[in-house]
Protein backbone atom coordinates (compact mmCIF):
# COMPACT_ATOMS: atom_id res chain seq x y z
CA UNK A 1 0.00 0.00 0.00
CA UNK A 2 1.23 3.28 -1.21
CA UNK A 3 -0.18 4.98 1.72
CA UNK A 4 0.57 3.25 4.79
CA UNK A 5 2.51 5.31 6.00
CA UNK A 6 1.04 8.46 5.93
CA UNK A 7 -2.33 6.57 7.34
CA UNK A 8 -0.13 5.70 10.07
CA UNK A 9 0.94 9.38 10.84
CA UNK A 10 -2.61 10.38 10.22
CA UNK A 11 -3.84 7.96 12.80
CA UNK A 12 -1.26 8.81 15.30
CA UNK A 13 -1.93 12.45 14.97
CA UNK A 14 -5.34 11.88 15.39
CA UNK A 15 -5.19 9.70 18.15
CA UNK A 16 -2.76 12.46 19.94
CA UNK A 17 -5.57 14.87 19.11
CA UNK A 18 -7.96 13.15 20.85
CA UNK A 19 -6.03 13.18 24.01
CA UNK A 20 -5.62 16.25 23.93
CA UNK A 21 -9.26 17.43 22.97
CA UNK A 22 -9.80 14.45 26.56
CA UNK A 23 -7.32 16.49 28.67
CA UNK A 24 -8.42 20.09 28.32
CA UNK A 25 -12.22 18.69 28.52
CA UNK A 26 -10.79 18.22 31.97
CA UNK A 27 -9.92 21.44 32.47
CA UNK A 28 -11.90 23.51 34.83
CA UNK A 29 -10.22 26.91 33.37
CA UNK A 30 -9.29 27.05 29.72
CA UNK A 31 -7.12 30.07 28.43
CA UNK A 32 -8.85 31.84 25.36
CA UNK A 33 -6.77 30.05 22.56
CA UNK A 34 -7.22 26.25 24.57
CA UNK A 35 -10.84 26.60 24.42
CA UNK A 36 -10.90 27.71 20.78
CA UNK A 37 -8.83 25.16 19.36
CA UNK A 38 -10.94 22.75 22.02
CA UNK A 39 -13.94 23.69 19.63
CA UNK A 40 -12.50 23.83 16.45
CA UNK A 41 -11.18 19.89 17.35
CA UNK A 42 -14.30 18.78 18.39
CA UNK A 43 -16.14 19.97 15.35
CA UNK A 44 -13.04 18.58 13.11
CA UNK A 45 -13.45 15.26 14.79
CA UNK A 46 -18.08 15.37 14.47
CA UNK A 47 -17.13 16.61 10.47
CA UNK A 48 -14.83 13.25 10.10
CA UNK A 49 -17.44 10.56 12.14
CA UNK A 50 -20.50 12.23 10.01
CA UNK A 51 -18.79 11.63 6.82
CA UNK A 52 -17.34 8.35 7.31
CA UNK A 53 -13.64 9.79 7.21
CA UNK A 54 -12.07 8.72 10.63
CA UNK A 55 -9.03 6.92 10.32
CA UNK A 56 -9.23 3.53 11.43
CA UNK A 57 -6.17 2.21 14.13
CA UNK A 58 -5.03 -0.97 13.45
CA UNK A 59 -2.77 -3.07 15.49
CA UNK A 60 0.50 -2.09 14.23
CA UNK A 61 0.00 1.55 14.40
CA UNK A 62 1.75 3.85 17.15
CA UNK A 63 0.06 4.73 20.04
CA UNK A 64 -2.09 1.63 20.17
CA UNK A 65 -2.03 0.07 23.75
Amino acid sequence: MAYGHAERTLATIRLLEAETRELLARQEHLEPEQAEWLREAADSASRRLCSGGAARLTHDQVGVR
